[in-house]
């Protein structure tokens, strides 16, 4: 069946996935995963939420790490916040299990911070054709870094309206979220949460690349469909 939609879009098979991520939520008393943090006695919400515009704008795959970090800084945000905190902080150990080994960590912790250093958005007023590109952190703050095994993000303040007191956004499961090994794990359960009332998501191939950043990459449909949805059906 999925074959005979490579040409079309992929809405049965995300019907699939829809129903697949229901079932896991329903079942997570009898499902055996090992949680890679414990949100006890920690200043976040349980779930994670994200202004839609973000949730369906042309993310880059910054890799499992750098993900999870700006996961975690999410649901750190409260609902009734007026404003960014100064900065937003977790330990390195809160992104890994516990029987990793940290040094390796630290190298993959620093990546990531690299690649979000260099992250950008690009913020466009097609009407009155006006644009702006604006890097995410504010690297222009000496608390934005890492230092004894602590990750403090510093959020452009310019960014604010996409992180604060959101209209219309999505939410998903935090603690789930955080034990995929896959960045697009990550991204299509944040995508397919959106449709939790409908369990449909309706997307042409076209757009799918867009979303998960593969419009150069796996030009064979099926390669494309494998490699993006493998491991996510797996976690």
């Amino acid at each position: 069946i999925a074959k005979k939609f490579y040409a079309a879009n992929l809405s049965f098979y995300f019907l699939y996935i829809c129903n697949l991520i229901s079932y896991r939520m329903q079942n997570k008393n009898s499902t055996q995963v090992s949680l890679p943090f414990d949100l006890k006695g920690k200043e976040v919400k349980p779930y994670v939420a994200q202004h839609f515009n973000i949730t369906f704008a042309r993310q880059k795959n910054v890799g499992i790490m750098a993900k999870k970090i700006m996961t975690n800084v999410m649901a750190q945000i409260k609902r009734d916040d007026k404003d960014f905190k100064s900065f937003y902080q977790l330990h390195i150990t809160d992104l890994v299990d516990n029987d990793a080994h940290l040094p390796s960590v630290y190298k993959e912790a620093k990546k990531a911070f690299d690649q979000l250093t260099d992250l950008k958005w690009l913020i466009e007023d097609l009407e009155n054709k006006r644009f702006a590109f604006r890097h995410l952190l504010n690297t222009s703050d000496a608390k934005c870094g890492y230092k004894d095994g602590n990750i403090t993000v510093v959020l452009n303040p310019l960014l604010k309206d996409y992180f604060i007191e959101m209209a219309h956004y999505t939410t998903y499961d935090l603690k789930w979220s955080m034990t995929f090994t896959s960045w697009y794990s990550m991204r299509l359960f944040e995508i397919l949460s959106a449709f939790k009332d409908t369990g449909i998501w309706y997307v042409s191939i076209s757009e799918y690349r867009k979303l998960i950043d593969c419009e150069s990459k796996y030009i064979e449909q099926k390669d494309l469909i494998k490699k993006t949805t493998e491991m996510a059906l797996l976690e």
